[in-house]
């Protein structure tokens, strides 16, 4: 059966950004800062410096009105506030990655705080003032064992208000920032329940979009209504040959339909540093079920050894910083 099943299967830089652009909204005039390096701060205090930043600004709603006339009349209706995502790696303070380990345990969290551009010199120019966010969506990096970039993550801010100080004052210590901790897509570690990963080689990135609550009207649902619950998306990855464990559970649980939640799988994807031994973060996979598996051709680099792409679904994810 396996060998029919392989038959079956077989022909089967950093660029800092601060604009006015809306999350799933059609992007206005992008405004960068390429001089600039931009912290975050929560609750009254720096939790550390971001690799970019989008959104956050006001914007008024029009409302057409059709009359008698030919053309549409227009005026100003409600005001919003466009969504903010932030770009950072693993150098946070850990409260950051708490409030998102929170979040993704379906808590609601709201976080309020400000958004500092500085220049190089340290001198703050301005501070984005945000109220009541909310982390609407996460986004873990795609994993590569052969990638040699830098790893960032990101999440989305859904605030209630925010606010530009265009003539604020101070200044950030640039050089006592926090250590930056060397964190490569290639370093990773992914096991699951019966199933060999020693040769998975890549993990593509992880969104998980959570449900908002509306403000009332002065928030503006330029953002289309989020999800009313979590739903957490597929683990995708590429693993090389042989594959014998996969192939099986592939076969009982997607040909045969033994797919009760006793032959779901749990599994662990850990974040690791350069020194491949120290866990930077920790995602915890329930209930994954397996629903296509797939051979794939070369790579770009013309590699012709054999691998396969297995898709997963998966019930919930835990969010661990240790």
């Amino acid at each position: 059966m396996r060998n029919g099943l392989r038959a079956v299967l077989f022909c089967a830089v950093m660029a800092i950004v601060w604009s006015n652009t809306g999350v799933g909204a059609a992007p206005p005039t992008t405004r960068s800062f390429a001089s600039a390096r931009f912290a975050l701060e929560i609750g009254g205090t720096i939790v550390g410096f971001v690799n970019a930043v989008e959104g956050g600004l006001a914007f008024g709603s029009v409302v057409k009105v059709a009359g008698e006339d030919y053309f549409f009349k227009k005026h100003l209706g409600n005001l919003g506030f466009r969504d903010i995502r932030l770009e950072f790696g693993a150098d946070m303070e850990e409260s950051l990655y708490q409030s998102i380990s929170l979040a993704l345990q379906g808590q609601q969290v709201r976080l309020s705080g400000a958004i500092l551009s500085a220049d190089f010199n340290g001198d703050v120019r301005r501070r984005l003032e945000f109220q009541e966010a909310q982390i609407t969506e996460v986004t873990f990096p795609a994993l590569d064992a052969t990638s040699k970039d830098t790893a960032k993550m990101s999440i989305v801010l859904s605030p209630e208000h925010t606010s530009v100080n265009r003539k604020a004052s101070g200044k950030l210590n640039v050089t006592s920032a926090k250590s930056q901790k060397r964190w490569l897509p290639a370093n990773f570690r992914l096991s699951i329940d019966g199933i060999d990963t020693t040769k998975v080689s890549k993990v593509e990135a992880l969104t998980v979009k959570l449900p908002r609550n509306t403000f009332g009207e002065c928030r503006l649902c330029e953002n289309l209504p989020g999800p009313t619950k979590v739903d957490f998306p597929d683990l995708v990855m590429t693993t090389g040959e042989p594959a014998d464990a996969l192939y099986d559970w592939f076969e009982a649980f997607a040909i045969q339909g033994n797919n009760d939640e006793a032959s779901e799988k749990s599994g662990a994807l850990e974040y690791l540093s350069s020194d491949l031994k120290t866990v930077l973060f920790t995602l915890n996979f329930k209930n994954l079920g397996i629903f296509e598996l797939a051979p794939i051709g070369p790579d770009a680099a013309g590699s012709t050894v054999p691998k396969l792409l297995a898709t997963m679904y998966c019930e919930k994810m835990d969010f661990v910083v240790p």
